[in-house]
């Protein structure tokens, strides 16, 4: 491989300076790309009468191509593959009966010379104009091979000397003169597609590392016939008009050649970037504007362009101190701004806001121009009269009513508006099943000293469990009810209850529940849930329940 990069080195440097003399300009381009294709061996191991195709072998490659003028270019290539033959396929008897073989990686190196036959009339300025365009090639490379020839097994000893001899020579690579033809077919502005075939005399009779055993008197040669699928590296060209950003004195703005690349929309010979006037045919000494008055201002800056006046009439034969284009003699308001329907002056605005009363839907309130004069006094995008929380900000899908816990129940109707929860429970939190479990336990378990309201320690930290809750559930109220059993004086276990209860209530409160969210009651004996004619009986009685509850307001 040494000596095929020295050698393409001193081809480039040959082969370069002399194109270097050929004509540059504007269609200088490089491109590069991927080759697929075959290769196809012809020596000693095919048909006197031709290659077979059963012999071709899958090659691939990549290539730089640059031109030097719009019909001739080089191209500097690299394709690697395969070769192979054998004696089997073909039809010769006395081959089939040689059985000789071989295959070989075949690298190939190369520096072409083409020559596009219609490449003046193929591309300007980096757009295609003629779709296709055949081209020829010739050039000059390395091929590197290291074939492996399978001899069979003769028996012939003059054969055997002749096959020694082969095996002996150095094949690391070969000069290969590639030689062909195809044609170039432009996709679009960078991407090309060819298609191409041709020959590659190597001046050797080893490409299959059998010479002497075969016919030494004629050299071996491949083919090759692939697709190329190219990208040019066109300059930048932003605008895409053709001109390279380079050479383009408007790189933003597509504009012809002729005028380097700028625009001149109103066709006044003024490019646009100079012209004050881009979209208006003028003048070059009023800067690309018209005068159609000629008194010496242009018409954008003349308030009677078709009549001629003084600049400080801004160009009205008449003054017009107000500057609403009706002269003053004509103005029935001439310091005030207005309308031609009401002769110059200003149509009524009752509410201030700068927009007419005949345009404005809320003519007595001071509104916006997007909202047709209407206020939007909470700024949520919703005109006040097409919401329905004028003072509260809120999305429009609500029309305009805030939704804080975003349950999707406006604040208005939500009883828990910090709280999300279903519409079926006017959007507070459902309490779980497993929260009401825990009250059934808490009620069956908070103890008092016999005859008293006295809270046990163990029932401290039960409820404790309450204040939790209370903490989960801070829209809920909680209604604590104390019960007995029968036994003892009623009126005596009526009040017995209620103290109860109201113990609870302290408790809750001392740990930090405010006290409108606690409500207590006693019912004595009144309320049993078990029978009292047993102990096991009275001891369920004697109870103290907790109940979650919403508010009404």
């Amino acid at each position: 491989m040494r000596k095929t990069t020295r050698t393409l080195l001193l081809l480039c440097g040959v082969i370069l300076p002399v194109l270097s003399f050929g004509q540059i300009d504007s269609m200088l381009r490089w491109e590069g790309g991927l080759i697929l294709g075959g290769n196809n061996y012809m020596g000693d191991v095919v048909e006197s009468n031709g290659f077979l195709l059963m012999q071709t072998e899958l090659a691939g490659g990549v290539f730089i191509r640059h031109r030097i003028t719009p019909n001739l270019g080089i191209r500097l290539q690299v394709i690697q593959g395969r070769a192979a033959g054998d004696d089997r396929n073909n039809d010769d008897p006395g081959r089939k009966q040689r059985g000789y073989s071989f295959s070989t990686p075949l690298t190939e190196v190369s520096l072409l010379l083409e020559w596009d036959i219609l490449g003046r009339q193929r591309i300007v300025n980096g757009n295609p104009l003629r779709r296709w365009s055949p081209f020829l090639y010739a050039g000059i490379g390395r091929t590197a091979i290291n074939p492996k020839p399978d001899f069979g097994n003769p028996t012939n000893p003059d054969l055997l000397n002749k096959i020694q001899i082969d095996l002996r020579r150095d094949l690391s690579s070969l000069i290969a003169v590639p030689l062909g033809a195809g044609v170039h077919y432009d996709l679009s502005r960078q991407w090309s597609l060819s298609a191409e075939a041709g020959i590659r005399p190597i001046f050797s009779d080893y490409l299959d590392g059998i010479s002497l055993a075969a016919n030494p008197a004629k050299d071996d040669y491949y083919l090759f016939g692939g697709l190329a699928l190219g990208y040019r590296f066109l300059p930048a060209d932003r605008d895409g008009d053709g001109i390279p950003d380079s050479q383009d004195l408007c790189p933003e703005l597509p504009g012809p050649t002729a005028l380097n690349g700028c625009p001149d929309t109103d066709g006044d010979g003024l490019i646009d970037p100079e012209d004050d006037c881009p979209l208006l045919p003028g003048l070059a000494e009023r800067n690309g504007c018209p005068d159609r008055d000629n008194d010496g201002l242009v018409d954008p800056q003349d308030k009677c362009p078709d009549q001629a006046g003084p600049s400080e009439n801004e160009g009205c034969p008449w003054p017009d101190r107000d500057k609403d284009g009706i002269i003053d003699r004509e103005d029935d308001c001439p310091d005030e701004p207005g309308s031609v329907q009401r002769k110059g002056c200003p149509e009524p605005d009752a509410d201030q806001d700068g927009i007419p009363d005949g345009q404005d839907v809320c003519p007595n309130t001071p509104g916006i121009a997007r909202f047709n004069g209407c206020p939007d006094t909470d700024g949520d995008g919703l005109s006040d009269l097409a919401d329905a929380c004028p003072n509260d900000a809120g999305p429009i899908s609500l029309r305009g009513c805030p939704d804080t816990d975003g349950d999707g129940l406006i604040d208005r109707e939500d009883r828990c508006p910090t709280e999300a929860g279903p519409a079926s429970n006017r959007g507070c939190p459902e309490v779980t099943e497993t929260v009401r479990e825990k009250l059934r336990f808490i009620t069956q378990n908070v103890f008092f000293a016999t005859n008293s309201d006295q809270l046990q320690e163990e029932s401290l930290p039960v409820l404790d469990q309450v204040v939790q809750i209370m903490q989960e559930y801070p829209s809920y109220h909680l209604q604590v009810n104390g019960h007995t059993d029968n036994i003892g004086d009623r009126e005596a276990n009526l009040e017995l209850s209620r103290r109860r209860a109201a113990a609870c209530v302290n408790y809750l409160q001392r740990k930090g529940i405010n006290q409108e969210r606690l409500h207590s009651a006693g019912f004595g004996s009144q309320q049993p849930i078990a029978t009292n004619d047993t102990p096991a009986g009275r001891r369920v009685n004697r109870r103290v329940e907790f109940n979650l509850f919403l508010p009404e307001n």
